[in-house]
């Protein structure tokens, strides 16, 4: 069970948000990450173009790695 009240805000991304999260640590950073790591960038990466976060420390948490995904559209 989910308890709404924790999130003060959600995001809703696509399946193509999550492989252009994991390639931009893995072109980038060289960093081998799973899907959900990747739609976690994708949102890092909105939220912190956001004008009131300018100036702002955005932080993620690494969820997966991506050896699993190395023969699926990820990579």
């Amino acid at each position: 069970m989910v308890r709404m009240a924790c999130f003060w805000r959600m995001l809703l991304l696509a399946i193509e948000d999550a492989t252009v999260g994991g390639h931009i640590f893995a072109c980038e950073d060289g960093l081998l990450l799973g899907i959900s790591t990747g739609v976690a960038v994708k949102a890092q990466l909105d939220v912190g173009r956001r004008p009131e976060n300018e100036g702002k420390l955005i932080m993620i948490t690494q969820h997966s790695f991506g050896e699993r995904y190395l023969s699926t559209l990820l990579f």
